[in-house]
C-alpha cells in the first residue's frame, strides 16, 4: 500500500503537484491520466525514489519519507518501466529472460501468456515497440515485482499494440499494484482508478479522482493466471552471456579485422627487426644449420684432445689437412716460398654421415664408405668430364699426401652445386666459396675432400703441424645449441690456455647488417604496436559508448555491477589474447613463408624474419596491459550507475 498525504512537488516557479493526496491499493491498475507537463511523470519518479519532494509525507507498506522516497529500501519491490524499454541487445528474448530464472519451462509459459513464445529465439532489437514492452512486463513478472511503475508504455504504440499492452496489465492486476501515466483515452477502460492530472494553476487541485470499474473481459489471449512474484530466481554464469557481445552482429569484425592487419604488420616487423644476437643465431641454426665449432691450438700435448673426447656433446673430433700441413712461408719480405710437391689444401669433411649437413647435396654417388673415398666438387666433375660426370664415379686419382706419398683415392660421390646458404655452411668449415657475382668455378675445379677417417692417422704425428706449429681441429654436435652452449661455456678459458675457438662464419658483414636493421627497424615495430593499441582502445571505447547499458540490464536482473565489469574487462582481455593468439599464427605463416621462399631462390643470403619470443611476449604483455588499464578506466563510472539512472538519465522528469 502507498499512501500520498499533502505532496507537493515544483520545478523553479512552476508548480507541478499541489497537496496530492491518495492512498494506493496493494493491488489494482491506477492510471494517471492527462496531457505532457501535468504532473504524471513526476509522481512517478518521487515514488519511484528519483526525485525529492517539497513537502508532505508518502509511506510505503508502513514505512513513512519526507523529502524522498529511498529507492533502495524497495528495489527488490519496484519494477519501473519507461516507453524506451533497455535489454542487452546480444543475448535473445529468451536469454534475457534467463538472466533472471533458469526454469526454461515456467519462461516459456509466461512468455506464451504475454504473446511472445514466439519470439524467445529473436533479439530484443528485432522486436515491436509493443512486443518490448510486455517483454518487459514480464521481465518485472519473473523477478517478483509488485508495484509496477509505467511512464507512457503504449505513447509509440499502435493502436493494437496498446490494446495488447494494455490487456496484459488489465490480467495481471490482481498479482501487482499498477500505477501507470498516460495521455491515451483508451487506457481509462482498462484502469480500476484513474487520476486525471492538468496544467492549469488556477485549480485549487490539479488532479481530480475518476473511479472507474473495469469493463474488459478478462478471458483474452493474454491471460495472467497465478503469482509469478514466487519464481525462483536462479541465475547462470555471467560469463556465458557476458561472452556472447564479442560475437554480438552490433559489433563491427571490420574493426577486429582491421586490428589483426595491422597486429601482423607489427609482428613482422618485430621479426625482421629482431635483436642481432637473437638473428645471428637463428640464422647459423636455422638457415645455415651450423653444428660445429673450430679450435686451432699451438699444444702438442695429446690429454687435451682426449678430455675433448670424453665430453658427451662432442660428437666427432676432425683433424683438419689444410690447417695443420707444414707449408713453407718466405724467409724474406718479397720472396716466393717454393710449395711443397704434397696437397696443402683437402678440406676434410667428418666420416659420420649424420653430422655432415649438406651430405643430401651429392649429386651422384654416395657419402664416405672408407677412409680412401673421396668426393669432388662439381666444378671439379666437370673440368674432368663436362658431359657426363657421373661416369667419375668409382674411378681412383693419385694424390700426394703430406707424410705418406702418393695415396690412390676413390671417388665415391660428386657434390651438386651449392647454393648461397650452403656456401655458408662450408665457410664455417673453413673452406671458403665465393657468392654471387665474386664467384668463378675455375677456382674449385681441382677442389675435392677427404674423410676424417683418412686424418685420423696423423693424431700421433708430431710433425703434422703447419709452419707456426699450428693444428686445427673441427668438433662436431648434434645441434647447434649444444654447440653454441659449449662455446660459451669454454671460449673465455680455452682463450687462457692458448686455444683460439670460434664458430667459423663469415658474420662481420652480417653482423653490421643486423645492427643496422635493429637500430632502424625496431622504433617503426614499436610506433605500428602503439598504434595498434590505440587503434584497439578507441575500437572498444567506441563500442562501449553505444552498448554500455546491457550493464545496467545486468544490474537489474540481478548481478552487480562491480562482477559484471570485472568479468566483462576479463573477457574484453581474454578476446584480445584470442585476437593475438591468430595474428601471431598469420604472422608466423606469411614470414615462414616468406623464409621458406627465400630458402629456394636465396634472394638474400640470411633469413629476414626470425622470431624472438621475448620481444614478442613483451609486445602482447604491453598491449593486453593497455587495455586492461583503459577498460577498467571506461568502465569506471558505470560502477556507480543504477541501472535505474542510467536508463531514465535522459527523461522527462515532469
Amino acid at each position: 500500500m502507498i499512501i500520498c498525504e499533502k505532496v507537493c512537488k515544483s520545478f523553479d516557479d512552476t508548480e507541478v503537484l499541489k497537496s496530492f493526496d491518495y492512498e494506493f491499493n496493494d493491488s489494482g491498475f491506477y492510471l494517471l491520466f492527462g496531457e505532457s507537463g501535468s504532473g504524471k511523470t513526476t509522481l512517478l519518479n518521487i515514488l519511484g525514489g528519483f526525485l525529492c519532494f517539497d513537502s508532505g509525507k508518502i509511506s510505503i507498506n508502513g514505512q513513512a519519507f519526507e523529502k524522498r522516497v529511498d529507492k533502495e529500501a524497495f528495489a527488490e519491490m519496484v519494477d519501473y518501466i519507461t516507453q524506451d524499454v533497455f535489454f542487452v541487445d546480444f543475448l535473445t528474448v529468451l536469454d534475457n529472460l534467463k538472466m533472471l530464472c533458469e526454469d526454461e519451462e515456467k519462461i516459456r509459459n509466461l512468455a506464451e501468456k504475454v504473446g511472445l513464445c514466439e519470439k524467445l529465439n529473436q533479439f530484443p532489437d528485432t522486436l515491436s515497440g509493443g512486443e518490448k514492452q510486455r517483454l518487459a512486463i514480464a521481465r518485472a513478472l519473473i523477478k517478483g515485482k509488485s508495484i509496477l511503475l509505467l511512464d507512457e508504455p503504449t505513447a509509440a504504440l499502435d493502436n493494437e499494440n496498446k490494446h495488447m499492452v494494455f490487456k496484459l496489465l488489465n490480467n495481471i492486476k490482481e498479482d501487482a499494484l499498477i500505477i501507470c501515466s498516460s495521455h491515451d483515452p483508451q487506457a481509462k477502460k482498462y484502469a480500476d482508478k484513474t487520476l486525471e492530472f492538468f496544467k492549469e494553476s488556477s485549480k485549487s487541485s490539479n488532479i481530480a479522482l475518476k473511479a472507474e470499474s473495469s469493463g474488459i473481459n478478462t478471458d483474452t489471449e493474454i491471460n495472467i493466471k497465478g503469482k509469478y512474484k514466487n519464481m525462483p530466481l536462479k541465475k547462470k554464469g555471467i560469463l556465458s552471456f557476458l561472452k556472447r557481445w564479442f560475437s554480438s552482429k552490433h559489433r563491427s569484425k571490420f574493426n577486429d579485422a582491421l586490428f589483426c592487419v595491422f597486429l601482423v604488420a607489427a609482428i613482422c616487423i618485430c621479426s625482421f627487426a629482431d635483436t642481432p644476437e637473437n638473428k645471428m643465431n637463428s640464422n647459423f641454426e636455422y638457415t645455415y644449420k651450423i653444428n660445429m665449432l673450430r679450435l686451432v691450438t699451438k699444444t702438442e700435448d695429446n690429454a687435451f684432445i682426449n678430455n675433448l673426447s670424453a665430453n658427451d656433446d662432442i660428437r666427432q673430433i676432425v683433424l683438419e689437412y689444410g690447417m695443420s700441413v707444414p707449408v713453407p712461408v718466405p724467409e724474406d719480405e718479397g720472396m716466393i716460398a717454393q710449395m711443397p710437391e704434397y696437397e696443402v689444401d683437402a678440406p676434410v669433411l667428418p666420416f659420420d654421415e649424420e653430422l655432415f649437413r649438406l651430405s643430401d647435396k651429392i649429386k651422384y654417388g654416395t657419402y664416405f664408405k672408407n677412409k680412401n673415398d673421396i668426393i669432388i666438387s662439381s666444378e671439379m666433375a666437370n673440368a674432368l668430364m663436362p658431359n657426363t660426370p657421373q661416369k667419375l664415379i668409382g674411378k681412383t686419382i693419385t694424390k700426394n699426401m703430406y707424410g705418406v706419398g702418393d695415396v690412390d683415392f676413390e671417388i665415391v660421390g660428386i657434390f651438386d652445386d651449392f647454393n648461397e646458404f650452403e656456401k655458408m655452411y662450408m665457410g664455417a668449415l673453413g673452406y671458403s666459396i665465393s657468392d654471387k657475382e665474386n664467384y668463378n668455378a675455375e677456382n674449385y675445379q681441382t677442389r675435392f675432400y677427404i674423410n676424417s677417417a683418412f686424418t685420423n692417422d696423423y693424431f700421433g704425428d708430431k710433425s703434422f703441424h703447419a709452419q707456426d706449429l699450428q693444428r686445427g681441429y673441427t668438433l662436431y654436435f648434434d645441434s647447434y645449441e649444444a654447440m653454441y652452449s659449449f662455446y660459451k661455456q669454454n671460449y673465455d678459458d680455452f682463450s687462457s690456455n692458448g686455444v683460439y675457438m670460434h664458430i667459423g662464419m663469415r658474420a662481420g658483414k652480417l653482423a653490421s647488417l643486423f645492427e643496422m636493421m635493429y637500430k632502424m627497424l625496431l622504433p617503426i615495430s614499436v610506433m605500428i604496436a602503439i598504434f595498434t593499441i590505440l587503434f584497439y582502445i578507441s575500437t572498444i571505447k567506441v563500442e562501449l559508448a553505444y552498448n554500455n547499458k546491457f550493464i545496467s540490464v545486468f544490474e537489474y536482473s540481478g548481478y552487480s555491477v562491480k562482477s559484471v565489469v570485472n568479468r566483462f574487462i576479463l573477457l574484453i582481455v581474454w578476446h584480445l589474447l584470442k585476437l593475438c593468439t591468430i595474428s601471431s599464427v598469420i604472422a608466423f605463416a606469411v614470414t615462414y613463408l616468406f623464409n621458406y621462399l627465400n630458402s629456394l631462390l636465396c634472394i638474400y643470403s640470411f633469413q629476414m624474419f626470425t622470431y624472438n619470443a621475448k620481444i614478442l611476449l613483451c609486445f602482447v604483455l604491453m598491449l593486453v596491459l593497455c587495455v586492461l588499464v583503459f577498460s577498467y578506466i571506461t568502465l569506471r563510472k558505470v560502477r556507480i550507475t543504477s541501472w535505474y539512472e542510467n536508463i531514465t538519465a535522459q527523461r522527462d522528469l515532469i
